[in-house]
């Protein structure tokens, strides 16, 4: 896929799930700690009236850094280990990418992007499963969210 098209989609993916689950508001004070948070926000609210604020404290919403692999990595953990997990809050942007996705758009826009640490068992199983079956982790997404 071409670079200027694979940045559509991504964008055009996340424009959406904002859309949709109506993320942000008129006159809200964001705090965003990475960059690529910080370009999305930028991108896709646009001309929304926002202001960004530098203390979580004073902040209405907080973006965290959460990939769609993150979501998959603790539900999987949470099920098949039995681990206490407690949920992070705050906005998640980058659920509906996965952390490859993610990683090659923070590539093309020139973005400095590391993702979360995850099992590494899990990883591997989420893998195979994957070459197996495409679109697996996206299908895991929906499960979590029709489970909540």
């Amino acid at each position: 896929m071409e670079k200027s098209n694979f940045c559509k989609m991504i964008e055009k993916r996340v424009r959406k799930d904002i859309r949709i689950n109506k993320l942000f508001k008129k006159n809200d004070k964001i705090y965003v700690k990475d960059k690529l948070n910080k370009m999305f926000v930028d991108r896709i609210i646009g001309t929304l009236p926002k202001t960004f604020v530098n203390d979580p404290k004073k902040a209405t919403k907080i973006v965290i850094k959460c990939t769609l692999d993150d979501i998959a990595n603790d539900f999987l953990e949470k099920l098949l280990f039995n681990k206490k997990i407690s949920p992070k809050k705050g906005v998640k942007l980058l659920r509906t990418i996965t952390d490859k996705e993610a990683l090659l758009f923070a590539k093309y826009n020139n973005i400095k992007f590391t993702p979360n640490k995850k099992n590494n068992k899990i990883k591997e199983i989420l893998d195979e499963l994957e070459n197996l079956y495409p679109q697996t982790r996206f299908s895991l997404l929906k499960s979590i969210e029709s489970i909540k």
